[in-house]
């Protein structure tokens, strides 16, 4: 038989013959254990203070203000211009109505606030700078009812708050372009002129693309002498759907689509690849590409008779001038991508932003 006393002995073994810690003293079980939850190194990087962010410079505190500021004033020129284009109309109850619609419309608002927003987080933002291809073809069109001043302007206050804004908005995107290479996170100019010319393509192109089922249920009317209504993109990437079979203002409605499709997808690449700084290569095609097509469309436009632009029947030269220096400007903005910061940008590899620990960054 088995000595049960033996059997009990044997498994009843010290615990130092399996765990050979288990033969310190007393006084060693007092001791602060470095790891206390288990042996080794923790696999977590000690925490170290981040130091504080830098202040804000004067650059970055005038594109603050100038955005802020702007938004506003969109808001007062808007309504002040649908209670005089109603009142004009005859019809005062409509301004509301007119409001709402040009609020909705127009990206202004949207790209302001975006700007604001980043510029708030201090981050580089080319939204400000994209309203250039908005606001300087407005300059230029008010500034034609002012000297023009026959009795279908809206007057020289309209025309003068909107001159007003325009060369507000014009100011506030210049001072975003050169806080971007302030801040925590700062990027070349050539890169924000870049993506700004990207976002007003593809900002355009996408309202355009948005407003083509309405347009598209227009085409299919007749006018009176049984001619089918056929809507036509016209200058700045805008639809005309009042125009007859027998007179061509523009683009096909096909051909419209296929190049605000075009025009947008560019954009989007453009947009993506140089926010994220990913392929230099992709940015600078995009960009480009993009700029080029839209100049494509706006040449053809002007091949098929539809340069002369009209506000109420009265020829405006100077809203077409506006046009085409706008058109000067957004392809400049978009061969900036050419620029050698650009390539020095993508090559460089990115750094933390200030004010953020290198042991708090994911290696």
């Amino acid at each position: 038989m088995i000595d049960r006393t033996q059997w009990w002995g044997e498994l009843l073994v010290p615990a130092a013959t399996f765990c050979p810690a288990a033969h310190r003293s007393e006084d060693a079980s007092t001791t602060t254990v470095p790891y206390p939850y288990g042996s080794g190194p923790s696999p977590y990087a000690p925490f170290h203070a981040a130091p504080p962010p830098s202040p804000r410079t004067g650059v970055e505190k005038a594109a603050l203000i100038l955005t802020i500021i702007a938004l506003p004033v969109f808001y007062v020129v808007t309504i002040v211009s649908s209670v005089v284009l109603a009142s004009m109309t005859g019809m005062p109850g409509s301004a509301v109505g007119q409001t709402v619609i040009a609020v909705i419309v127009n990206p202004v608002p949207y790209l302001l606030l975006v700007g604001s927003i980043q510029l708030t987080r201090r981050r580089p933002s080319s939204a400000p700078l994209s309203l250039i291809g908005v606001m300087v073809p407005m300059f230029g069109l008010n500034v034609a009812r002012l000297l023009i001043n026959d009795s279908l302007s809206p007057g020289p206050v309209t025309a003068g708050l909107n001159i007003v804004l325009a060369v507000l908005v014009v100011v506030t995107g210049l001072a975003v372009t050169a806080a971007s290479t302030h801040g925590p996170r700062p990027r070349p100019k050539a890169v924000t002129t870049g993506i700004g010319s990207s976002v007003f393509l593809g900002v355009s192109s996408a309202l355009s693309l948005v407003q083509a089922p309405l347009f598209f249920m227009l085409a299919s009317r007749h006018d009176p002498g049984g001619h089918t209504r056929s809507p036509e993109l016209g200058l700045w990437l805008a639809w005309d759907p009042f125009t007859d079979t027998q007179q061509r203002v523009g683009l096909p409605f096909a051909a419209g689509l296929v190049a605000l499709i075009g025009i947008l997808v560019l954009s989007i690449a453009s947009i993506v690849t140089g926010v994220r700084r990913s392929s230099r290569t992709v940015f600078v095609m995009a960009t480009i590409g993009a700029a080029g097509l839209f100049v494509v469309s706006q040449v053809g436009v002007l091949v098929l008779r539809a340069g002369v632009l009209s506000f109420y029947g009265v020829p405006m030269v100077g809203g077409l001038i506006g046009y085409g220096v706008a058109l000067l400007l957004v392809v400049a903005m978009a061969l900036l991508s050419l620029a050698p910061s650009v390539r020095q940008w993508f090559s460089r590899p990115e750094t933390p932003p200030a004010g953020v620990s290198s042991s708090m960054v994911a290696p």
